[in-house]
């Protein structure tokens, strides 16, 4: 990737950053793509899979990530803005 790509993704980040209004919803989205990514990597890496789950320790995180965003996104967006 080059550093015109990662500039792009920083200036839209930012512009993003700026139209959240919602205390938490940027780490919700943080935590859900970041969760995905990490689980899409984890299938092309060889690592030691946990027999009962069938999945990586490091997919099982990714998982806890994604839910742990779900979750603060839901609850975030039901608080009345302060």
């Amino acid at each position: 990737m080059g550093s015109h790509h990662l500039f792009f993704i920083i200036l839209t980040s930012l512009e993003l950053a700026k139209k959240i209004i919602v205390p938490g919803l940027l780490l919700s989205f943080y935590l859900i793509l970041s969760g995905i990514e990490r689980f899409l990597v984890e299938m092309i890496r060889v690592n030691p899979v946990i027999d009962a789950l069938n999945i990586t320790q490091a997919q099982l995180v990714s998982i806890m990530m994604i839910l742990a965003g779900i979750i603060l996104m839901v609850t975030r967006s039901k608080e009345p803005l302060s």
